[in-house]
Formats: C-alpha cells, structure tokens, sequence
C-alpha cells in the first residue's frame, strides 16, 4: 500500500527506497540524523528504530533525528488521509533504519565539517493560492466558504496571487576526509515533493544521485559517500510557478536542477577540523482542525 492521499499498489521498484544516515561524534557528544524514504512515520515507529539503534550503539536516542522525505510513491509507514499503513512494511522499517544508523556509526572517521546555504526561488513556489471574491468555491458541506485552494492552474484568471511566502533556502551540511575527500553531503530544502510512479523514492532520490556524480563520487550517494535531502518547511510548497506559463520538467531534469544550486552552495564552504555539537529536543503540542 503506497502513502499517498489516497491508496494505491505498487507492483514495481522504479528506483529504490533508503534509510540515509549520518553520524557525527566531537569526542563528547554523538548525533544522528536520519532521512528515511517515505511518505511520513509515525512517532511510535520513530522511537522504536532509535531503541534499537541505542542499544546497539550506545548513542542516546534524543541524540537522535530521524525524518521522512515525504515521497508519496513508497510503502504507507502510517495511516493518513484516504491511505491505510502497510503492516508488513511498518513492522520491517524501523529495523533497516536502525541498521544504517549502526552502520554509520561503524563507519566513522576522522572528518572536517562545513556548512552553507543559497536561495534556490527557481524550484519552489506556494501551491495554495486565494481565490477572487466572485470565484469562491463550494466546500464538501454545500457552503461557498474555499477562499484558498490548491492548484489554481498556470496564470488562472481566478486567483489574485499565492496565500503566503515559500523558503527558498537550501541549506547544505558537508563532510569530508582530512584530505579534503567527501564523505557526505546533508541537504534541506522547502519543496513538498515532486510526483513519481511507484515504487519511488521521488526527486529526494534523484537528488542524491546526482549531488555523488557531481562530487565525482561512485554509487547514487548510498555508499561509501552518503547524500540526503531533508524536508523543509514545505507545507504548501510545490514545484509549480503558478504565476508563470506551464511547464513540465522531468523529475531527473528538476532533481538535477535543485543538486546544480546546491553545488554552488557547497562552493562556499569553508571548513572546520573540529566544531563543538550540540542538540536541543523539545515536544510541542499543536492544536489542529478536523473534519
């Protein structure tokens, strides 16, 4: 079962789902950030995979960030929406998670650390956009109450602009050898997702691949240097310029495009032999509106 908006089946791998971990030790305090593909993850399953992952590592699990890339064309890891969870899948993930934190960890090494970030408003733009006061539409109750909606359609007569601002930051964190070899490359980016077929793990992945080719390094950036994309805060962000006439770029072309801005990023990194880590973790309670 896929975690999209609604169900759906898979019934072929069209580029593989991974678990893509870094793990960085300053001698006195150890962190892990996980990026996982899939669609969401529910607390429950989160908080299993870093049990296991503690035990076997010793690294405490509120030293521990795990996310999803928010691909909607991979196994359902929890219920939402018009999509049920996959239980076979649910009980297998937080092993393979807890796997690649344990391998990461296995695999350290003396390391220089950099970061940086860039603007990148060519590949994000809010979906959700307010409506005419004539043009409002009717809400499932028979109500004229939808002021804002998503996918207006390409420069639609409709509309009179986007509901709110994007992020257009592209934040990058890098690791390298102490000779200047990469390691590994951790991205964040504010864009919802793209839209494959199933099995997928979207543009993240497509991503991946091509930050490795652009480094000259071998594999799709799930070797022995690893890549990830986190999710932003992308909420109503999409790849569309609804302000702009139509276009349609492949996934690969606007993966490709998105890895291009963060090489530029990469660019300006100066890095560090040693930076002290640190980590604050906090629960927040959110009130939400349903149906």
């Amino acid at each position: 079962d896929l975690g999209g908006v609604l169900g759906g089946q898979g019934t072929q791998l069209k580029d593989r789902l991974f678990a893509r971990c870094i793990v960085l030790d300053d001698g006195a305090i150890q962190l892990v950030m996980v990026v996982v593909d899939t669609c969401m993850m529910t607390q429950e399953l989160i908080d299993s995979a870093k049990r296991l992952a503690s035990d076997k590592t010793g690294i405490s699990t509120d030293h521990m960030m795990i996310s999803a890339t928010h691909t909607h064309s991979a196994p359902a890891a929890m219920a939402c929406l018009g999509t049920r969870a996959d239980d076979a899948y649910v009980a297998w993930l937080p092993g393979k998670i807890a796997e690649a934190i344990v391998t990461a960890n296995d695999n350290l090494q003396p390391a220089r650390i950099g970061w940086s970030s860039i603007d990148d408003w060519e590949h994000t733009h809010n979906r959700r956009w307010i409506r005419k006061a004539d043009r409002i539409l009717t809400d499932p109750f028979g109500e004229k109450t939808i002021r804002a909606n998503m996918h207006p359609g390409y420069q639609s007569p409709d509309v009179v602009g986007p509901s709110g601002p994007v992020d257009p930051s592209l934040s990058v964190i890098s690791l390298q050898t102490k000779d200047g070899q990469p390691l590994a490359v951790f991205a964040n980016y504010s864009q919802h997702y793209f839209g494959s077929g199933p099995v997928s793990a979207d543009y993240y992945g497509a991503f991946c691949k091509y930050i490795a080719s652009l480094l000259n390094q071998p594999g799709d950036g799930n070797g022995a240097f690893v890549a990830a994309i986190s999710q932003g805060t992308s909420g109503d962000l999409m790849w569309m310029d609804y302000g702009s006439p139509s276009e349609s770029p492949s996934m690969e072309r606007y993966a490709e495009s998105v890895a291009r801005y963060a090489e530029m990023a990469l660019a300006k990194i100066e890095y560090h032999d040693h930076v002290p880590l640190g980590i604050v973790e906090q629960d927040i309670t959110l009130r939400y509106r349903v149906p």
